[in-house]
């Protein structure tokens, strides 16, 4: 990555405070400018025609709709230039592995202080990698096939993107109906009645609670 250029960012995160706090940090920089907020990975592609480049891309892992992993996966894909910091309050070696699986060029805690934050993006700009301390004990790292992260890859594989959006709304909290979720979406009663039946023929969950026993299972969501 050129040295004397002002690189062009863009923060990842769904909460407000954080990815403002986060893109405050980045204009302080002395070597970038955020370009773009988003407040998750559909965010950010949607976005992306009017910003033009981006150069840095500040990820966090957990967030609805189009996740941290989802989004670096899709950035490789489309904008492989683009370098990836990953971000996330106490990340596991088994986060740090599948974010470095999906193309992170570096992972830091959320709870580290702003020079080691510096640190990072100064690592990205000269060398295009940053060897924190997360990322050098997946040297040492073995995954297990049966871990969270590992049947939540699976999981997404098996499910079309559409599907696992309607998924995470049908298992929210807040008990959306079918009409809602539809609503939310963007798409007919009918279209989501099909998505929620490919669920139950994929996962065999065939109730809203099963279906939230397996996203708890696979760690989509918390107790």
């Amino acid at each position: 990555m050129a040295e004397n250029k002002r690189l062009r960012i863009a923060v990842v995160d769904d909460h407000e405070l954080m990815r403002n706090m986060l893109a405050q940090c980045c204009n302080h920089w002395a070597h970038g400018e955020v370009v773009m907020k988003a407040t998750d990975g559909v965010d950010y592609e949607e976005q992306l025609p009017g910003v033009g480049r981006v150069d840095v891309a500040i990820v966090d892992l957990r967030m609805p709709r189009r996740d941290g992993f989802q989004t670096m996966a899709w950035i490789r894909e489309k904008q492989p230039d683009v370098k990836m910091l990953a971000i996330s309050y106490d990340p596991s070696d088994d986060m740090v592995h599948h974010a470095l699986q999906s193309g992170a060029n570096g992972m830091v805690d959320k709870g580290i202080g702003a020079d080691d934050f510096y640190a990072g993006l100064e690592a990205l700009r000269t060398t295009g990698y940053y060897a924190s301390p997360l990322m050098m004990k997946q040297l040492k790292y073995v995954p297990t096939p049966d871990s969270p992260l590992a049947l939540r890859k699976k999981l997404q594989d098996t499910l079309a993107e559409r599907e696992f959006e309607f998924l995470m709304k049908y298992i929210d909290g807040r008990c959306y109906s079918r009409q809602a979720i539809a609503k939310k979406m963007g798409i007919s009663v009918n279209t989501a009645e099909t998505y929620r039946k490919n669920i139950v023929e994929k996962t065999g969950a065939r109730t809203r609670v099963e279906m939230y026993k397996l996203a708890l299972r696979f760690g989509l969501v918390k107790l």
